[in-house]
């Protein structure tokens, strides 16, 4: 197929600054936390970006900060964006093991519309009140990659 644009006429969307805050409350005793914000396109369904936002890990003593307010700052491409939060909690259960507990939220009632700078944006998840052996099991996840359930 021809194609009638030179190079220079074919462009990268504009890139946007998003930024703002997660405000994480109501968090039980934790050994780490996994933050990441995924981001939809609204007309690529089963497409998601991913930007790292948190990794940190205390194997020496539990946290007991019932709220985190974490700040974020990257750029994104011009668009329509569905936008998940992904926490993860790394609490120790009462037989001694770590357990990962996630609790992801979609903010599909409210779509992100990219055409300008994005700054200030708060997104806000209370952690579930629920007891950890309470919590529902996909597995366990083992070093050498095997999946128990």
């Amino acid at each position: 197929m021809f194609n009638f644009f030179k190079k220079s006429e074919q462009r990268e969307k504009p890139h946007h600054q998003v930024c703002g805050e997660i405000w994480l409350r109501r968090l039980p005793e934790y050994q780490g936390i996994l933050l990441s914000i995924r981001r939809h396109s609204d007309g690529a369904p089963g497409t998601a970006y991913v930007e790292e936002i948190l990794q940190e890990v205390h194997q020496d003593a539990p946290r007991a900060e019932p709220e985190r307010r974490i700040p974020f700052d990257f750029s994104w491409p011009e668009g329509n964006y569905i936008v998940e939060i992904r926490p993860i909690l790394l609490r120790q259960d009462w037989k001694g093991r770590m357990i990962a507990q996630s609790e992801p939220l979609m903010m599909s009632g409210q779509p992100l519309d990219l055409k300008t700078p994005q700054r200030g944006l708060q997104y806000c998840l209370d952690w579930p009140l629920i007891p950890l052996e309470e919590l529902a099991s996909h597995g366990i996840v083992r070093p050498d990659g095997e999946i128990t359930h």
